[in-house]
C-alpha cells in the first residue's frame, strides 16, 4: 500500500463510484476485482452495505467530469478548516514505476493551487508508504507546492519525487509482502 498525504487530520478523497449502486458494481467488476472474479458473489451480497458505508463517510468526492472543480473546492475548504486530505493518486491502470507503486496522476495538485489562492499558504505534500505485513507506516520528507509555477509545469517533478521517495521508503524496510493497488 502507498498513500500520499496532505497534513495530518485526514479526510480522504473518494471516487464517486461507490456512492451509486450500479456504478459501484461496475467499478468492483472492472477495477477492484478484475482479476479476482471468485469474490464477486460475496461482493454482490454486501454491496448495499458498501454503498451505505461510503455515503456515510466524511470524504471529498472525486469527480471525473465537469464537476471536478467541486473536488478541488471541497479539498481547499477541508484544508482551510484545519483538517488534511488524504489522496490516493495512484493510476491503477498505469505503468509500474517501481515494485511498490504505479505512476501517479497529477490532478490532485489543483487542490494545492486552490488552497494557495484562497489562503496564501503553500501546501506540503508528504510521500507515505505502508506495509501491512510489517504493520509499518513511514512518512518521507514533504515537497512543497510552488504557487509561482503552473500545476502542469510542476506535476512531473512533484510526482517523480513522490514516486522515488515511496520506493525508497519501501526499500528501507526488511523484506515484506508488497500489495499493489489495482
Amino acid at each position: 500500500y502507498y498513500y500520499t498525504l496532505f497534513l495530518v487530520k485526514n479526510q480522504p478523497f473518494v471516487v464517486t463510484e461507490p456512492m451509486d449502486y450500479k456504478q459501484c458494481w461496475h467499478h468492483m467488476k472492472t477495477k477492484v476485482l478484475k482479476d479476482r472474479k471468485q469474490f464477486l458473489p460475496f461482493i454482490a451480497l454486501i454491496l448495499p452495505l458498501v454503498v451505505v458505508a461510503f455515503r456515510q463517510m466524511e470524504h471529498i468526492p472525486v469527480y471525473r467530469d465537469t464537476k471536478v472543480r467541486e473536488t478541488f473546492l471541497e479539498a481547499s475548504e477541508c484544508l482551510e478548516s484545519g483538517r488534511s486530505c488524504m489522496v490516493f493518486a495512484e493510476q491503477y491502470d498505469g505503468e509500474l514505476v517501481n515494485k511498490y507503486i504505479y505512476n501517479l496522476q497529477w490532478g490532485y495538485l489543483y487542490s494545492a493551487q486552490k488552497y494557495f489562492q484562497r489562503t496564501g499558504k503553500k501546501l506540503k505534500i508528504y510521500p507515505v508508504y505502508c506495509s501491512e505485513s510489517l504493520k509499518t507506516f513511514l512518512v518521507g520528507e514533504p515537497v512543497e507546492f510552488d504557487p509561482d509555477r503552473s500545476v502542469k509545469e510542476q506535476s512531473a517533478e512533484v510526482n517523480k519525487y513522490l514516486e522515488k521517495t515511496i520506493g525508497e521508503l519501501g526499500d528501507s524496510l526488511p523484506e515484506h509482502k508488497i500489495v499493489l493497488y489495482k
